[in-house]
């Protein structure tokens, strides 16, 4: 209240003061442009010119506040655009959790044109026309995801993945996934889609990131022996390629028993098979390697032998040892060491393959009584 009454008093001072200066000497000017002539006192020019300061002031501030309303009114429409559009979606992508696909989709397209990230849209919408069969639209929703800004790009890689899996196309999934980056999600489609493909090369290429996002890591090694299983196993593998394979497993795979055995089973190189077998044995004792060791041809029956009867100084209670001594010996023409080898592995425990082998030693020599009881024991072991 004082502020106001002090300027008021302020401006009647000013007031009088100016009257007094007008009514002392009002002034004279002339202006004069281009033949014209304009005249009129000092005070009434000073005057003018104010008041003309102060409109084209005020005429100022009122085109900027027509502009501000402007602003606003074009962002109130934008906002409720926007608003209206997350309402479309958010009921689009309730009708595709509920399963109404066609309801989904029109809301879903309906969303996208006024959202500020339309790709989320025609991700959801590509979904719900794979549900519904519609192949062709689905495709164009893909095409104006990826359109839409490259934010979304690797969304739409996986969601184009996911739905090549759910239909079984997949060759269509891994030719998706070609340009995405690795994550937990990308990698698992790719597993999927390679078993499916039985590509063991393919999936063997994949062990590295697999390995590095695995949480079960038991479950992760017996996919790996499976793998590898696979790639042995593969029809039309030389002796090279399954040494090549083999060589290039990790040390926990490399002597793991079946997949030594099976290295065994597909290669014909009695002198590889030998090496690896005598270095699976002495990186870990099975039984199963070791009776395999004693599966030899004349080739190899020699080192094999002397190895075998190194094995005795530490293992000379072991069935499966002499069991492999037995057949060493038997391939070698050694017949009674052989006899008393089979002998010693079944007095510390009955084995199939021993008794049939004694049986036909037996048989050789000509007692068929203590062939046929071998047999019998044998049969009733099978």
């Amino acid at each position: 209240m004082k502020r106001l009454l002090i300027l008021l008093l302020l401006v009647i001072v000013a007031a009088g003061w100016i009257g007094t200066l007008v009514a002392r000497d009002p002034g004279y000017v002339l202006i004069s442009y281009d033949g014209a002539t304009i005249q009129t006192g000092f005070w009434v020019l000073v005057g003018g010119v104010i008041l003309t300061a102060i409109g084209g002031y005020y005429l100022l501030r009122l085109f900027g506040a027509a502009s501000r309303t402007a602003t606003y009114y074009r962002r109130w429409q934008e906002d409720r655009k926007r608003r209206k559009s997350m309402q479309l979606t958010q009921k689009g992508l309730t009708f595709l959790q509920e399963g109404t696909f066609d309801r989904a989709l029109k809301f879903l397209l309906s969303g996208a044109e006024g959202s500020e990230h339309p790709g989320v849209n025609y991700i959801a919408a590509a979904d719900a026309a794979d549900q519904l069969g519609n192949a062709e639209l689905r495709e164009q929703n893909l095409r104006l995801a990826r359109a839409s800004g490259k934010d979304v790009n690797l969304a739409a890689m996986v969601a184009e993945a996911k739905m090549s899996a759910r239909r079984g196309d997949w060759q269509r999934c891994i030719t998706s996934l070609k340009d995405a980056t690795d994550n937990d999600v990308v990698l698992e489609l790719k597993k999927r889609a390679l078993l499916q493909l039985r590509s063991w090369q393919a999936l063997s290429d994949l062990m590295p990131a697999l390995r590095k996002t695995a949480q079960d890591r038991q479950a992760q090694s017996e996919f790996e022996k499976h793998v590898a299983l696979q790639r042995l196993k593969a029809p039309g593998n030389t002796n090279d390629g399954a040494a090549t394979i083999y060589k290039k497993l990790a040390d926990d795979l490399k002597y793991n028993t079946e997949i030594v055995l099976t290295f065994c089973d597909v290669v014909d190189d009695e002198v590889e098979i030998e090496l690896v077998l005598r270095n699976a044995v002495k990186k870990q004792w099975r039984d199963q390697l070791v009776t395999r060791y004693g599966a030899a041809t004349r080739e190899t029956v020699t080192r094999r032998l002397k190895v075998a009867e190194g094995w005795n100084k530490n293992h000379s209670d072991d069935y499966a040892l002499h069991l492999c001594l037995a057949q060493l010996n038997e391939q070698a023409g050694n017949k009674e060491q052989a006899k008393a080898s089979y002998q010693r592995s079944i007095a510390i425990q009955e084995s199939r393959l021993a008794n049939e082998r004694l049986a036909f030693l037996f048989a050789f020599e000509g007692d068929y009584k203590k062939s046929n009881e071998r047999l019998r024991k044998a049969l009733s072991l099978a």
